[in-house]
């Protein structure tokens, strides 16, 4: 049975582990930070 692709996307990541994340539609936008724990 082959699967069928539903979706795509393309995600550009800037600053590593404290560094901020955004989609090529824009559905995803956020900020990334290390937890204060580590």
């Amino acid at each position: 049975m082959k699967k069928e692709k539903l979706y795509t996307a393309v995600v550009t990541v800037t600053g590593g582990r404290n560094g901020h994340a955004v989609s090529s539609d824009n559905i995803l936008d956020l900020e990334m930070r290390m937890p204060k724990s580590l």
